[in-house]
């Protein structure tokens, strides 16, 4: 029997831990896939990250003067 879906129930207060276990379980389903998904993930987290760092970011300079030029 193939194993098409699964539910899972997780612990939020151990978010990493449970992100991993069940990143675990998925790549144990798809053995030769390994290294798609991983990147695939690695891609969304890092989306992720980039889009957190530009909201701890103020507007550089340059940035600002390029958004003046624009609208005079």
């Amino acid at each position: 029997m193939r194993i098409t879906n699964i539910g899972v129930s997780i612990d939020l207060t151990q978010p990493v831990q449970e992100v991993v276990d069940i990143i675990s379980v998925v790549l144990n389903h798809h053995p030769n896939r390994h290294q798609e998904i991983l990147e695939a993930i690695d891609i969304k987290v890092c989306e992720a990250l980039a889009d957190l760092q530009k909201l701890k970011e103020p507007p550089s300079e340059e940035t600002e003067g390029k958004a003046d030029e624009i609208v005079t």
